[in-house]
């Protein structure tokens, strides 16, 4: 494993500086509650992804998706069952491990608006500030006890593939990789060498109807296996739902660039900035713009 992250991918060498540079930032969409905890606790919830993300089968449509090209490509022989069982036992493991904090590349998403409600606080976050955590030190992961140091994680930042298409081309590209191999009798042994790959691909599949969210994520997988010694807990309708808290704090502050609010909650919003030793601009979220 030690390949997970998106930047080793030889076919996304220059991928994640592309993003930086295109995007200097991101957006954070949330409730004014959650922002409060935010700027106090200098950290973002990321919630596990088995069987806690909007999209329930979210890990599972890439899975789908290779079968079909198995199929198509008459590989049997290389999946055949045992390594099959192989491969899904390392995909639930791996799974159960991982979390995500989702941003957006778009400063008003009216899907993402909705989704917060009226008291929506929408961050904007430097996104350079962010990189250098990744090729620095690392995002810090804070434990239930909010210790950051005796966990390890690989991560990646990246955005989201909407849609069948884009998704089966870089499958394909990696199954016709895993194939030439075998093929060829290389690394014939270690079939699941191209496991890593294809279960970061996977946590950026999303279906097409979230499009408009423009989402960019940020996914780290624990090393630890027991996760509920580590992992927090919130309730969200009635549901229990395990998360860690990320931070990727410089000089103690998260590189905020400024936040935005309806007019209403502008004066509250200044006050928690201010509370929190943040000289942030807070600006009007005209809601009649958004398209």
């Amino acid at each position: 494993m030690k390949d997970f992250g998106l930047k080793n991918f030889e076919q996304y060498s220059r991928y994640h500086e592309t993003l930086i540079r295109k995007n200097t930032s991101i957006y954070h969409y949330t409730d004014i509650n959650a922002f409060e905890s935010i700027l106090k606790t200098g950290s973002f919830w990321a919630t596990k992804c088995q069987h806690f993300l909007k999209d329930k089968d979210e890990t599972k449509h890439s899975l789908d998706i290779l079968d079909k090209i198995s199929e198509q490509k008459g590989m049997k022989a290389i999946l055949d069952n045992a390594t099959k069982k192989t491969f899904l036992d390392k995909w639930e493991r791996e799974t159960k491990k991982t979390y995500l904090v989702s941003f957006s590349k778009s400063k008003k998403s009216k899907s993402l608006l909705e989704a917060c409600g009226e008291k929506c606080v929408i961050i904007e976050l430097d996104t350079t500030a962010i990189d250098k955590k990744f090729i620095g030190s690392g995002l810090d992961i804070f434990d239930k006890n909010n210790n950051p140091d005796n966990i390890h994680a690989y991560n990646f930042f990246n955005e989201v593939i909407y849609g069948n298409l884009e998704i089966t081309k870089y499958i394909r590209k990696l199954y016709d990789k895993f194939y030439n191999e075998y093929q060829n009798d290389i690394n014939i042994e270690n079939r699941h060498d191209r496991f890593p790959q294809l279960f970061q691909l996977a946590l950026l599949y999303k279906d097409v109807k979230y499009y408009p969210e423009n989402e960019i994520r940020i996914v780290f997988t624990l090393i630890v296996n027991d996760t509920e010694k580590v992992e927090n807990f919130r309730i969200i309708d009635d549901k229990k739902i395990p998360y860690m808290n990320i931070s990727f704090k410089t000089d103690g502050k998260l590189p905020i660039k400024s936040v935005k609010v309806k007019s209403d909650l502008i004066s509250k919003v200044e006050h928690i900035l201010k509370e929190n030793g943040y000289d942030t601009p807070v600006l009007e979220l005209a809601i009649k713009t958004i398209t």
